[in-house]
């Protein structure tokens, strides 16, 4: 999904896409919700936070926030891996 255009002057980089969006955009809220479900402590407290995604905003929207976080969390793996191994 493209951002529409936007009158902000301030855009940012989407970690998953690359894509250059508005800060203001549903695209970096999205990226932002997932980046801030990756730092909670356990794993239960993503579940719950997941749970509570799916709860107010459906399955639909559960499922799109779980796919940014697994594409997040394989950057950072890959990035925090050693290379030449």
């Amino acid at each position: 999904m493209k951002a529409p255009a936007c009158q902000r002057d301030r855009t940012v980089t989407l970690q998953v896409s690359g894509e250059a969006v508005c800060a203001w955009c549903e695209q970096y809220r999205h990226e932002c919700e997932a980046r801030h479900v990756m730092a909670r402590r356990t794993l239960a407290e993503r579940r719950e936070y997941l749970a509570g995604v799916e709860k107010h905003r459906g399955a639909a929207e559960r499922q799109r926030l779980e796919k940014t976080i697994m594409a997040l969390w394989k950057q950072r793996k890959q990035k925090n891996e050693p290379s030449g191994t």
